[in-house]
């Protein structure tokens, strides 16, 4: 299936997210369409799958000129789409969130359809529960759930959104090797990275994209040239500096806690804690306990929880002001904003956001300032908008801005660098450099991308343990 847009555009109210945009997605290659966060990406992939409409310009399939007003017609085409988190019922398992999917409800006990699931799950996502329910299961296991609810259905053409952002470096690597398959076989994929590295290495043609304009058509990866494809240092070398008393008094400490829920992987034994004015990180890259750390870490958490908790709040002169010490079955998100502890999550659609909100309502939570927070976050962006129309970038970078604007003691980062251009990630980088120098304690959870010379302190999450693996006085 070949995919050509002539002259495309989409305005918002109060924003252009595309402009005058021409490409053409030949069948039987993996097309990268690359960005940085806010080039359009997102926007154009919505106006191929149907899920938005252009303001202007024409769509063309297989050379006839088509008009998509759902993803339903899009579908029915062939078009097939993975958003990069997917809409998914957390009420109800893998399997039957694929059944939703699917045309006809009588499908479920059918032996065709079992026996397709069933191939293609060994094929595509071996590891994934069809029986689990997706409020248990992580990042990973959603994307691979809203893979097989595209390949269940008859595609031709497969949209893929930062496919890639939960997944460790073996799903990686045999999710492209089976993409490739596709496109020899005829099938067009259309990759939407922010990744230069994955479009380089997975891709056949690049299709560039800058603040809604196409910047540049490569037919061959190798027409990528150095120059569009320039490294750019993230964080830079850490600067020494001398630590005052105040910035490494504990903000937080955790003593053989451990987090036990029903039906995923536990954690126990967490001992660690984050001082002020330090950067504190927890690194994962492949770890089944992840998302039971990150919901007990962030208050979150429905399960059984033990252990100590130490919270030492601080006066402005650096001295301890009072510390608390309780159970950690008293720990939730109710103390954290109590205490006015910043919160962003992995989940930022959802846990910190809502696409339904608009800018202003997102931004308002703590009575902030809207107009003030936007400016600072340096977002092309009005108020008004609703959130469904920020890209994933702009998002973080709002939700981090309105966290922040509660001054609080201690900052809790989950996946931070997740879907972040190397330009975002930079910004990111400083930001939270200069939140730690202003005195807060910053934990970064999920540290996959972060520049480990930043922090003071770096623990290792393995096998539902927490381990001390690095220190600001050397390895232990």
């Amino acid at each position: 299936m070949e995919i050509r847009l002539e002259n495309v555009s989409k305005a918002y109210p109060f924003k252009t997210a595309l402009c005058g945009v021409s490409a053409t997605f030949q069948a039987g290659k993996i097309h990268a369409l690359l960005g940085e966060n806010g080039a359009g990406k997102s926007t154009l992939a919505k106006i191929i799958s149907g899920r938005i409409k252009m303001s202007d310009g024409r769509l063309f399939v297989d050379g006839t000129e088509t008009y998509f007003s759902s993803p339903k017609d899009a579908l029915k085409k062939g078009i097939a789409e993975v958003q990069q988190r997917p809409l998914l019922s957390f009420s109800l398992t893998a399997k039957q969130n694929i059944l939703l999917s699917c045309k006809s409800f009588f499908s479920y006990g059918s032996a065709q359809f079992n026996k397709r699931l069933l191939e293609l799950k060994e094929k595509w996502a071996p590891k994934l529960n069809l029986d689990q329910k997706i409020k248990d299961t992580g990042g990973a296991e959603h994307f691979f759930t809203g893979l097989l609810c595209a390949l269940i259905k008859d595609w031709n053409c497969l949209i893929l959104d930062e496919p890639s952002s939960f997944l460790t470096p073996e799903e990686r690597k045999s999710l492209f090797l089976h993409l490739r398959e596709e496109a020899q076989g005829g099938k067009t994929i259309i990759l939407i990275t922010h990744s230069k590295t994955e479009a380089l290495n997975y891709s056949d043609t690049i299709t560039l994209l800058q603040k809604g304009k196409l910047a540049g058509f490569f037919p061959n990866t190798k027409l990528y040239t150095s120059q569009v494809a320039a490294k750019q240092d993230i964080g830079g070398e850490r600067r020494s500096s001398d630590k005052s008393p105040k910035e490494s008094m504990p903000c937080i400490r955790f003593t053989n806690a451990s987090c036990i829920p029903a039906r995923q992987a536990a954690v126990r034994g967490i001992t660690l804690c984050a001082n002020y004015g330090e950067i504190t990180a927890v690194a994962s890259s492949n770890e089944a306990s992840f998302v039971t750390f990150e919901n007990f870490i962030t208050g979150m958490s429905k399960a059984k929880c033990s252990g100590k908790v130490d919270f030492l709040t601080r006066e402005k002169d650096g001295t301890s002001q009072e510390e608390k010490e309780f159970s950690a079955k008293k720990y939730n998100s109710a103390f954290l904003r109590k205490n006015n502890i910043a919160i962003v999550s992995s989940n930022k659609t959802f846990r910190a956001s809502n696409p339904d909100l608009s800018v202003e309502q997102m931004l308002s939570i703590f009575g902030g300032n809207p107009d003030e927070l936007i400016k600072k976050a340096g977002v092309s962006i009005t108020k008004k908008e609703k959130c469904s129309s920020l890209s994933g970038g702009m998002l973080q970078r709002l939700v981090l801005e309105r966290e922040l604007s509660i001054n609080p003691p201690l900052v809790i980062l989950c996946n931070p660098m997740q879907g972040l251009d190397v330009s975002a990630q930079s910004s990111l980088c400083k930001r939270i450099e200069s939140i730690a120098k202003e005195g807060a304690a910053v934990l970064v959870i999920g540290s996959h991308d972060f520049p480990m010379t930043l922090c003071s302190k770096v623990y290792s999450l393995q096998n539902g343990r927490i381990s001390l693996s690095f220190s600001k006085d050397g390895l232990l």
